[in-house]
């Protein structure tokens, strides 16, 4: 938590700064548009509309990556840009939410990131990690549903569901044997498997699926306990709910089932619509989600029920 608030803090303070620079380079520019364009040459007028177009440019690339808090937020909806922010950057399932997966710093100093290989051929809608700009020394390959995180100091997790239980692994990238795609299982895309390696987890643990709303105590490995809060979004049979978040608390041992008591059968179409991911204001601590074709929500402070509907996805 106190990671995610420094790096919310540090992120908005960068936009603030970036705003304020292109601001002032715009207001120079027109200010002077008049003065430039009855003194200066034909030439050096195509010089200055391609520094304004440039300028132009660059302004909507930087708003594109660094303003742009969601759209779809309702504006009258008074969220956070603390709140937004976080549930932009939260991890949802391979392949949709595939650039959501962070990048990892080994042990040995490399640095790892994740790779689309598009909707189309055999290797259509899978993910794979490897070092920027070798795509082909591939250390790990994920499937549909599956979610990649982060673990300190430099392990890559990730979390998937079997039949009974939800699975975590922890993985040390820079341990791992690397791999082509070429030689993935033929049938690797179109299996159940959750991902492809030839390395094996630092660590795993399973957490029953079956788990009844309130709180819970797990031991979870040495590798996974520097990890604060992490929400696990998953199908649930338990009750009338049809989707639960389970809050895992790996340094306390503690897992807390939350069932979101407001999705059901009868109120939408499972399958079609589903919650894809759940997050925390950091500095609020209200709890905000989102899915496939369904809106953007807030929870109510138990986390079982939905407060208001504040945005659309």
């Amino acid at each position: 938590m106190k990671n995610l608030i420094r790096n919310t803090r540090n992120v908005l303070l960068l936009k603030k700064i970036t705003f304020i620079l292109l601001f002032t380079c715009f207001v120079s520019v027109i200010g002077n548009l008049t003065i430039l364009f009855v003194e200066a040459t034909p030439f050096r007028r195509v010089i200055l509309v391609s520094f304004v177009v440039c300028l132009l440019c660059l302004y909507i690339v930087l708003r594109k990556i660094l303003f742009d808090l969601p759209r779809h937020f309702f504006k009258e909806s008074r969220v956070s840009p603390s709140a937004q922010l976080a549930l932009n950057n939260a991890v949802g399932p391979a392949p949709w939410y595939w650039k959501t997966f962070p990048s990892i710093q080994g042990s040995q100093k490399n640095k790892y990131g994740w790779n689309y290989h598009g909707s189309r051929g055999k290797h259509a809608y899978l993910v794979s990690l490897s070092c920027p700009g070798d795509s082909e020394n591939i250390k790990l390959v994920v499937n549909t549903y599956t979610r990649a995180f982060f673990v300190p100091p430099h392990y890559v997790g990730l979390w998937f569901m079997d039949k009974t239980n939800i699975k975590i692994l922890c993985f040390d990238p820079d341990k791992m044997p690397s791999f082509i795609l070429e030689e993935l299982p033929e049938d690797f895309r179109r299996s159940k498997e959750a991902f492809y390696s030839l390395g094996t987890p630092v660590c795993s643990v399973g957490i029953p699926r079956s788990l009844q709303e309130g709180e819970h105590e797990l031991r979870f490995p040495v590798p996974l306990q520097l990890l604060e809060e992490i929400f696990l979004v998953i199908p649930y049979a338990q009750g009338q709910a049809a989707y639960a978040n389970f809050a895992i608390y790996p340094q306390n041992g503690k897992v807390m089932v939350m069932p979101q008591k407001w999705f059901t059968k009868e109120s939408f179409d499972l399958g079609y619509e589903w919650i894809t991911r759940i997050t925390r204001d950091p500095q609020t601590g209200i709890l905000y989600g989102d899915g496939v074709r369904i809106g953007i929500f807030e929870l109510t402070p138990d986390g079982c029920q939905i407060a208001r509907w504040v945005g659309v996805s």
